[in-house]
């Protein structure tokens, strides 16, 4: 088979497998509908695709990030038994080229530049110092509050920051009561009772809005 179509099966399989679960939809839709709130101004045919684009390159970008532990963890995972992973690499620095050439239009690619550094950082500070799970588990979720501001049409301070916040606690939340590891730390779990408090507030001060 030609390395071309060898790359575009798999690629192929890799999103039934990763990019278009039905939690990763659901994901997606969630941080589209902050970002339409966080927004002055409703443009849902760019702020909804620009959020699937975001979460999906991000998702990609995680799970290259996570073949050391997949290869163990997950051994059966598409990208894990791909035969050409740079080119799932190549794809991944590809996206991240498009979606900051279309936030352009926003003005944001700083913005989304600075997003990518500060993630790359935390990705080879925590590599360094697997036994942080907690710690890295929360980091790898800040990228979804920071996507609420990329994907709003000019946000609204006063919307934007309780959605990214809410987005966020949301998330933490999840991971820790998804994650037996985390589950089983108490810290965590002491953790995950406060950010319930927190998202709490925001729904209350949502509903003052």
């Amino acid at each position: 088979m030609e390395p071309s179509k060898s790359f575009a099966a798999e690629f192929l399989a890799y999103a039934r497998e990763r990019l278009l679960t039905p939690k990763i939809l659901v994901l997606a839709a969630a941080v589209a509908a902050c970002a339409a709130v966080a927004s002055s101004a409703q443009h849902p045919e760019l702020t909804a695709p620009l959020t699937f684009l975001l979460v999906w390159q991000f998702r990609l970008w995680d799970d290259l990030e996570d073949l050391g532990f997949d290869r163990v963890l997950h051994p059966q995972r598409v990208l894990v038994r791909s035969a050409v992973p740079r080119a799932f690499a190549a794809t991944a620095a590809a996206s991240m080229l498009a979606v900051g050439a279309a936030l352009a239009l926003t003005e944001r690619t700083l913005a989304y530049a600075g997003l990518i550094a500060a993630l790359a950082a935390g990705y080879r500070l925590l590599r360094r110092a697997p036994q942080r799970r907690l710690l890295r588990a929360h980091w790898v979720l800040a990228k979804y509050p920071a996507f609420v501001f990329l994907a709003a049409w000019q946000p609204v301070a006063g919307r934007a920051v309780p959605a990214a916040a809410l987005v966020y606690l949301v998330l933490c939340v999840i991971e820790i009561a998804d994650d037996p590891g985390l589950r089983g730390m108490r810290e965590a779990r002491a953790l995950a009772v406060a950010e319930a408090i927190a998202i709490a507030g925001i729904i209350v001060y949502g509903a003052f809005l």
